[in-house]
Order: structure tokens, then C-alpha cells, then sequence
């Protein structure tokens, strides 16, 4: 009897082997299309995302924390079993971009011979830092798995799940069989029926393991985020004679921290004509700009009311208008980048930026001298991967 042992244990080393092969039919689980449904307004497609087989591969680009873009993807499952969504198995979340996916009914159950409608959503979740960025950019690439298991527990909850699809399972069947075979040969030499016992229990291990165990499905997202750094141009008037006025709606692109503000109101509907009336210096911002970008530099255009006889000042608070005040605008072309100037509001200004930034029309150039320039609006140039400040004045 002792010559069939060995047998009958390489035999059942080999049942996960053809229990797997004949249980786990993950070929026919794929991707069958994939569609952009929503995204934000800074949020770009290099390449349009498409899906493979088992793979989907996405391409993008933001700029700004809270960007987002979401898919829709079809599960498609040919096979004869149902398959579970296993949304913990999305864990490869970067320290910037996050990864998430609901399905449409929030069931993760995908029919045998069926589809099953998936989103994922991409969001640029925590702000990457300064030092990240080489040239203005930061790139995410990342490549994760969505993990798909069959078998009838899938709908138990807190039912041990067991994937019988890699080396680990495997390697833990050979761990077993050798103690198995070891304990069997210990009793045999004490007992005459232990090894039909031995036998019993191996099959009752091993069997179970391999047969009953579930299947995986890996869905891969090959996945690259580009994050673009946002900066600005500042156009700075300083010591301003006079008296600007800026909408409530405008006020967003100022900054008013070194200027001289009070309130202002045109006609007797204060709330729908509220004004800022400022002197001093004022700075006045372009945001969300890229580097590289072709920005158009633009004369700076600055509203006036004729306040002589169509005013009176109404306390410390500011003036109140009559609704006839003529509106004039003074448009100022002329400006200053210089070194100092930059250093003096705490931007950043290097040697190479006349190069890159590329003005066709130069008023006067010092930039070898002491780093000034003087530029005539409007024109364009390339912006560079810092913020600029240009000092602006008229004629």
C-alpha cells in the first residue's frame, strides 16, 4: 500500500492546477468601451482614453487642486459565473492624484453574461510642491488594479475569500502537503490504517482549497496625470495721483494691500453699483497662466469718474455719485521689467528670462546693465516658469 502514497499525494498537488484551469474563466471579463462623462474646466485629455481588453489607459492634465475628470467604463462578463468589484483593491493612490470608481446602481456584482457600468474619477486632490516641478510641469504616472473575484460567496458578506490565482496559494498547497507527507510517515511506522486517516484529511485540506477557491480578475489603469503649475503676471502702478474705481466684480484680480480705498456708489442703487475708489499703489493680477504659454501683454486699462460736480464725500466712508457721472478710461501701455522691481514685490527674475519670454518690440534695453527693459503694450511674450511683475506707466 505504501507504493501508491506517493502517487496519490503528487496527484493531489496537481488538483488546484486543473481545478483553476477549469473553474476561472477570467478571459472573458474585458473592457468594453470607455467615455469621458464629466470634467473640470482646467482638466485636459492629451490622449482620449481608451480600453484594451483588461487595460485602460489615461492621459491627462490639471492645474489646480480640486481639478477632477470622470469615465464611465463597461465591465463586460461573458463568462458563466457572476464576479465582485473589489473597490479596496484601488489602493495605489499617489501622494497628489486620487482614484476612486462607483457603479451605477452601487451594486459590485457583475452578472454572468452581462455589463455592469463602472465611473472612475480622477481628482487632483493635494498641491504638489515647489521644488516638484522641473519647467513648470510635474508628471504622475501611475499603474493600478481593480480586482474582480468570482465564486458563490461573493454575495455573503464577512465570507473569507480565498484567490487561487498565484504563486502564494500555491506555494501554501506544497507547505501543507510536505507537513502532511511528513506526519504520515512518522504514523505509519505506529500505526497500520494512519495513512487511509492521513489520506482523508490531505484530500480534505487540499481539495477545498484549490476547488473551492475564488478566481481574480485584474482590471490594469495605466494611468499619467500631468500637473501644471499656475502662475500669474502682476502690472503694478505705483503712487497713484487720483482716484481708480473698481467694480465689486473686478476686485479679485487686484491686490489692494498697499493701497489707499474707500467705498464709492453711482446713482441712488448703492448695492448694484458699488465701487472700490482707490489711490496709492495698486497691483493688478492675470492668473492661471503656464509656462510656455504665449501670453498677449495688454495696456492697462483704468476707470475714472468726473467727480468735481457730480460728487460729495459721505463721511470717512467713501462718495456717493449721481447717476449722470461721466465714466472715462485711460488706457497704460508703457512698461518697466526689471530685476529690482521684481526683487522689490518679491518675484522671481532671472538672466535668461529676455531670451525666453521673447519681446519683438523693446522700448530700451539694459538688461546687461542692470536688468531693465521697457516693453510698449500691447505685444506678446512666451511666459516663463515664475511669476512676472511689470511696472507700469503712462504717457
Amino acid at each position: 500500500m505504501k507504493k501508491f502514497i506517493l502517487p496519490i499525494l503528487l496527484f493531489l498537488m496537481f488538483i488546484p492546477v486543473v481545478a483553476n484551469a477549469e473553474t476561472c474563466d477570467t478571459e472573458k471579463i474585458t473592457i468594453s468601451s470607455i467615455t469621458l462623462e464629466d470634467k473640470s474646466d482646467n482638466v485636459e485629455e492629451l490622449v482620449e482614453a481608451t480600453a484594451n481588453g483588461k487595460n485602460i489607459n489615461l492621459n491627462l492634465s490639471m492645474s489646480e487642486v480640486g481639478d477632477s475628470i470622470e469615465f464611465k467604463f463597461i465591465v463586460k462578463n461573458d463568462s458563466n459565473e457572476d464576479y465582485e468589484l473589489d473597490k479596496t483593491s484601488l489602493n495605489l493612490n499617489s501622494d497628489y492624484i486620487n482614484y476612486s470608481f462607483e457603479t451605477e446602481d452601487n451594486s459590485n456584482i457583475v452578472k454572468a453574461k452581462s455589463s455592469k457600468n463602472v465611473s472612475l474619477r480622477v481628482e487632483y486632490k493635494t498641491e504638489v510642491p515647489e521644488d516638484k516641478f522641473e519647467s513648470g510641469t510635474y508628471t504622475d504616472s501611475k499603474t493600478m488594479t481593480v480586482q474582480l473575484y468570482n465564486g458563490e460567496t461573493i454575495n455573503v458578506p464577512d465570507t473569507f475569500k480565498n484567490p487561487n490565482t498565484g504563486v502564494q496559494s500555491y506555494i501554501l498547497i506544497l507547505i501543507i502537503i510536505l507537513l502532511i507527507s511528513g506526519s504520515l510517515y512518522i504514523l505509519l511506522k505506529k500505526k497500520k490504517y494512519a495513512k487511509f486517516l492521513i489520506l482523508i484529511i490531505a484530500t480534505a485540506i487540499i481539495i477545498p482549497i484549490s476547488v473551492y477557491a475564488l478566481c481574480k480578475c485584474e482590471i490594469t489603469i495605466n494611468s499619467t496625470v500631468v500637473i501644471n503649475k499656475n502662475y500669474k503676471v502682476s502690472y503694478v502702478i505705483e503712487d497713484l495721483y487720483g482716484s481708480i474705481w473698481i467694480k465689486e466684480g473686478e476686485l479679485i484680480n487686484y491686490d489692494l494691500s498697499r493701497a489707499n480705498c474707500v467705498d464709492g456708489y453711482i446713482g441712488e442703487q448703492r448695492l448694484s453699483n458699488k465701487y472700490k475708489v482707490c489711490s496709492g499703489t495698486l497691483i493688478y493680477n492675470e492668473m492661471n497662466l503656464l509656462s510656455g504659454q504665449n501670453i498677449l501683454l495688454k495696456p492697462l486699462k483704468l476707470r475714472y469718474f468726473d467727480m468735481t460736480n457730480n460728487c460729495e464725500e459721505i463721511t470717512e466712508d467713501g462718495y456717493v455719485c449721481e447717476k449722470e457721472t461721466p465714466e472715462h478710461y485711460e488706457e497704460w501701455e508703457y512698461m518697466i521689467y526689471s530685476k529690482s522691481n521684481s526683487e522689490k514685490y518679491n518675484y522671481s527674475n532671472f538672466f535668461e528670462d529676455k531670451e525666453i519670454m521673447n519681446f519683438v518690440n523693446i522700448e530700451f534695453d539694459r538688461w546687461n546693465d542692470n536688468g531693465s527693459m521697457g516693453i510698449k503694450a500691447p505685444q506678446s511674450f512666451i511666459m516663463p516658469s515664475h511669476d512676472v511683475i511689470f511696472w507700469v506707466f503712462s504717457d
